[in-house]
């Protein structure tokens, strides 16, 4: 980063600064450095030998018996970012006035090696009998090639701009004007590879080869508003309302380089009555079986950032002895955040998947959307003292209420949330219920405290006993919700993650380790169904958390200093159950089998100098 800063008399400061950030994740392919050549060195043909990263050891699957090959990770994956801002600050009277702006560029490159990119040969033992011995002929059953590595260089273009205005307009009245514009561009990929599916017109873009758009542009404004009242001497009340914006992850638009032409897999079938691939010839034009249909991922043409809108409210109050209490309300809705579904499901019922679904030409087509929909609520107490008697304590108690669509975007996973909705096509309404991170009541206490030790010692002694402090940290908190659900897809779906019938309280259960919630609240849903349960309707076990921290600070002269500690974490090795069984008929249904970290004592010595 470089940065030049001007100074303009007594008022006016204003700075410029260009940037570049580069983040890479290469993996080794082992294939560095090597020189392999299917056709040459094995006599194997058909195979794609222009791109080096292909030219490997093809794979053998061998029925019964260890097959050959290599391992594989994505080759390359880049992220670089060049950017250039301006800011300027203005002090008026009763004015502190700030504006600025930035223009950055997002790339991200991003090569993935399939096990089939250099050929993968099936013997399964239908023309012998014996598997083994079709490897040793060198007769495979079936043969898959992938011609094509899948690459792709993403770019987004994006311009930020702001003003912000602190306005003293009295002695005890204070307020924060601000508004924020955002622009983001297009996703383009410069290699050309990428092409996003358009499923209501049935149509791919961009044209292959090219790096058209792989989405619509968007912008937004972003007003926040705040203020701070100061009541008589002792009394701080604040509210405020913001509106923000979230630009999506880019991961996301990456994966979209799955779709065709260039994820094509060919795969070709052997002649069983007279076989006629081989290891040297598997890939006979001849012998080119069926497509399948394709399974698509695309990003809607709209795919944009998320957009939250909060709001505050709060009162703080000095009381006697140096104590500050404060009491606040905070509350939010969120709307188009990362979500993913899946498009052209069929509806539950009997039968082969593929000719149920709405457009048989197609598989599954995975949607990595910005949709998702969150609010939440929460009031706040909390109480410190900086000095009381030697002690830094904040005491503080939150009861909120967190409702959404979905808790994790498209690419992780948060607490116990499921990828998929039950019903794609009721992801809303059929979705909506407590956050995966839902903790109704929350109390947490952290203090320090100067131990009266050796106060009056010297020597030795007084070394030894003085400079003690006595660090705690105390965590509770009521259990995380989570969904119970079904084995496999027993509404024969292709996708989705079913739920059961709800049939009682499910949180009416003895709470032991053995039965944590009412497993008999559920039933098998009927057959070909979707279940009534509905999401994170269960709550886990809480959280009940004590860490112990001891500290001495040593002053060893000429600026030197050593600082020893001792840390308990979880200090009384109380039990952090985990979730319990959540898969309806299984054995483990509704049983904790699992618990977090026991307690942990560490040591540690710093030398400062």
């Amino acid at each position: 980063m470089l940065g030049y800063t001007k100074t303009f008399g007594s008022r006016v400061v204003t700075e410029a600064k260009i940037s570049y950030v580069r983040e890479s994740s290469p993996n080794q392919t082992g294939r560095e450095g090597a020189d392999i050549d299917p056709l040459r060195d094995f006599g194997i043909s058909g195979l794609n030998f222009d791109e080096p990263l292909l030219r490997g050891i093809p794979n053998a699957g061998i029925s019964g018996y260890m097959g050959t090959g290599e391992t594989f990770a994505n080759a390359k994956l880049l992220y670089r970012s060049p950017a250039v801002q301006s800011h300027t600050m203005l002090d008026l009277a009763g004015h502190s006035l700030r504006f600025g702006a930035e223009a950055f560029r997002r790339y991200q490159d991003f090569t993935t090696i399939n096990a089939s990119n250099q050929g993968s040969f099936s013997f399964t033992g239908q023309l012998t009998g014996n598997a083994f011995a079709d490897f040793i002929l060198g007769l495979p059953t079936r043969t898959d090639r992938i011609p094509f590595l899948l690459s792709s260089e993403l770019q987004q273009n994006h311009f930020h701009s702001y003003v912000q205005d602190d306005w003293k307009l009295s002695s005890n009245v204070t307020f924060n004007l601000g508004l924020r514009y955002e622009y983001a561009g297009v996703y383009r990929d410069r290699l050309g590879n990428t092409t996003n599916f358009d499923f209501d017109t049935l149509t791919f873009f961009p044209d292959p080869g090219t790096d058209g758009a792989l989405n619509d542009p968007s912008h937004d404004l972003a007003p926040r508003l705040g203020v701070a009242y100061r009541w008589g001497g002792s009394t701080v009340i604040r509210g405020g309302y913001g509106h923000y914006l979230t630009q999506p992850t880019m991961a996301n638009v990456s994966l979209i380089n799955r779709n065709p032409p260039r994820s094509r897999q060919d795969t070709f079938n052997t002649n069983l009555a007279n076989p006629d691939l081989t290891l040297a010839n598997g890939f006979l034009d001849g012998r080119l079986g069926a497509t399948p249909p394709p399974t698509l991922t695309t990003v809607p043409r709209d795919y944009g950032p998320g957009r939250a809108q909060v709001w505050s409210l709060g009162v703080q109050h000095q009381l006697p002895g140096d104590w500050v209490a404060e009491m606040s309300y905070v509350g939010s809705t969120t709307n188009d955040l990362d979500s993913a579904y899946t498009r052209n499901t069929p509806p539950p019922g009997p039968g082969p998947v593929q000719a149920r679904r709405p457009n048989p030409a197609f598989g599954d087509v995975r949607v990595f959307a910005s949709e998702a929909e969150a609010s939440y609520d929460g009031v706040d107490f909390r109480i410190q003292n900086v000095g009381w008697h030697g002690l830094n304590i904040l005491s503080s108690y939150t009861y909120s209420r967190c409702i959404d669509t979905k808790s994790s975007p498209a690419t992780s996973t948060v607490g116990t949330e499921d990828q998929e909705p039950q019903n794609q096509l009721d992801r809303f309404d059929g979705q909506r219920g407590r956050c995966a991170i839902d903790f109704t009541h929350q109390y947490k206490l952290n203090l320090i405290y100067a131990l009266p030790l050796g106060e009056r010692l010297t020597g030795i002694a007084g070394a030894f006993l003085k400079g003690w402090q006595l660090s705690a940290s105390v965590n509770l908190h009521t259990g995380a919700p989570f969904t119970v659900i079904m084995s496999g897809n027993p509404a024969n779906t292709s996708r989705g993650t079913i739920r059961p019938d709800l049939i009682g309280d499910p949180n009416d259960g003895p709470k032991t380790t053995a039965q944590w919630f009412n497993t008999g609240a559920f039933a098998a849903p009927a057959r070909f169904a979707y279940g009534s349960a509905g999401r994170n309707i269960v709550v886990g076990p809480p959280t009940k958390l004590v860490d112990l921290g001891l500290r001495k600070q040593v002053r060893l002269g000429g600026g030197r200093s050593l600082e020893v500690r001792i840390d308990a974490y979880n200090a009384f090795n109380t039990p952090q159950f985990g979730i319990p069984g959540r898969v309806f008929g299984t054995p483990q249904f509704g049983r904790i089998t699992s618990v977090g970290s026991p307690r942990e004592i560490q040591l540690g010595l710093r030398l400062a100098y």
